[in-house]
């Protein structure tokens, strides 16, 4: 083991033996300079469970809603990934029992409601819901166009397009369903319709799960020739992103074999597990590793989510050596590894509605991270500075993501990708932190002899 290394361990050591020791504001650690950023812990407590309160009533967005149906979409010969929000309405189907002819009914046919307020996900549900779209193409030629659900974890989506002759066009989709039934093959769910000249459609899509999941039904419109652009662009930004994430794995694994730290462990563990959340949101994991098997499909983009939070709190307690420095708080930190454990039982025994809510509101906790980490830098432990960047990033990803899944906050193209670029940014960072933390404690530990 060279030098280097031993003196970074011996720094370790070091900064743990000044933990007494006075802060730049005079006070000692347990004195009064924590109060500033207690008060700030109270506020983000407060704010948290403003959100908490909003996810749980979210699965019943929809409810009350005045009858009606959406605007007509007019198609276009050029449209690129146009949302469709505005021109959706809904009917949620309790019982799962609906078919096509009886939602058509006059009975059901009035209790279709626009989108509230734009919002196209209503949280954790055991319902169908059925989205009715009306399009119609006005000029002189056909229209060749695609429906895009960018959702991609859904079970089952069923399109029926309903044509002016009164011919239904059934097109079957999710992630329960073999992937060589999209076509054109995608990473998300995609519906292909050919609207005749001066011609219209009535358009329904059931979205449903075999038990219990997140619905949101998001929709974008483009024709055939925007459809093929959007996802060569898209298939370019997925692969910037995830090979920038391999290769910050790659240089922290040899990284971790010349230190052999513990954070450095964890933190391997933990992008990982962001890479494979990462394959789960994006698509890329059913198209190309695990469209064969429902199961899979079902287990896997879960427990990347759990996998993603248990490894973060883990990352997190061996970085900021919560065990040495706060001991109470570690404790908390295990308590929420043993609740996250639950959540991934509660998904293996066939609880996915309870484990999917439980794992929503595990992440709003652990939006207090960034709070976590600057109360541990204002006390002193410069160690903390990089982290709490780093993990600020990470709260608002995640808690945006959050939102997005409950419906209080709208689905779109930005809101997605702020999620996906937000997740891969916050992984970069975090190494960047821990070649700041490595810096950190060899000058800590070289000002001792420079003074002597």
């Amino acid at each position: 083991m060279d030098a280097d290394v031993l003196v970074y361990k011996h720094s370790v050591r070091h900064e743990l033996q000044s933990e007494a020791g006075v802060m730049p504001c005079g006070q000692r650690r347990s004195g009064r300079c924590s109060a500033p950023l207690a008060a700030a812990a109270r506020v983000w407590l407060r704010a948290l469970v403003i959100l908490v309160l909003g996810v749980l009533p979210a699965v019943g967005l929809g409810a009350g809603q005045s009858a009606g149906s959406g605007a007509l979409l007019v198609l276009q010969p050029v449209m690129q990934a146009v949302q469709l929000a505005p021109y959706l309405s809904v009917l949620e189907d309790p019982g799962g029992s609906l078919r096509l002819d009886e939602v058509r009914s006059d009975s059901w046919a009035r209790q279709f409601a626009p989108l509230p307020e734009g919002r196209t996900a209503f949280g954790v549900s055991s319902s169908a819901w059925w989205v009715r779209l009306e399009a119609s193409n006005p000029g002189s030629e056909a229209v060749a166009w695609v429906l895009d659900v960018p959702h991609n974890t859904t079970d089952y989506i069923d399109s029926y397009e309903v044509r002016p002759d009164g011919a239904v066009v059934t097109q079957l989709a999710g992630d329960h369903r073999p992937f060589e039934m999209q076509r054109p093959p995608s990473e998300t769910f995609n519906f292909s319709y050919l609207t005749a000249a001066s011609a219209s459609s009535e358009i329904y899509l059931r979205f449903a799960y075999d038990s219990a999941g997140i619905i949101n039904v998001y929709q974008e419109a483009s024709t055939a020739a925007g459809f093929a652009q959007q996802q060569h662009t898209k298939a370019v930004w997925l692969g910037i992103f995830l090979g920038a994430t391999l290769l910050v794995i790659l240089y922290n694994f040899f990284l971790m074999l010349s230190v052999r730290e513990a954070p450095f462990f964890w933190y391997l563990l933990y992008a990982s597990a962001a890479t494979l959340m990462y394959l789960s949101l994006s698509g890329l994991g059913y198209r190309y590793l695990w469209h064969f098997s429902p199961q899979l499909s079902d287990i896997i983009p879960n427990m990347a989510v759990i996998l993603f939070y248990m490894l973060a709190v883990q990352f997190s307690r061996s970085f900021l050596e919560t065990r040495v420095r706060v001991p109470r708080l570690d404790r908390i930190l295990l308590g929420l590894m043993i609740l996250t454990a639950v959540s991934a039982l509660l998904l293996l025994v066939g609880f996915r509605g309870l484990s999917v809510n439980l794992t929503l509101l595990i992440g709003l906790v652990l939006g207090l991270f960034p709070v976590l980490g600057a109360w541990l830098w204002y006390q002193g432990h410069q160690i903390a500075r990089g982290y709490t960047l780093a993990w600020t990033i990470w709260s608002l990803t995640v808690i945006g993501a959050i939102l997005r899944y409950a419906g209080i906050i709208p689905s779109d193209s930005i809101s997605i990708g702020a999620t996906r670029f937000g997740l891969i940014s916050q992984t970069v960072l975090l190494a960047f932190a821990l070649a700041d933390r490595i810096n950190i404690l060899r000058n800590e530990s070289s000002a001792p002899k420079s003074a002597s």
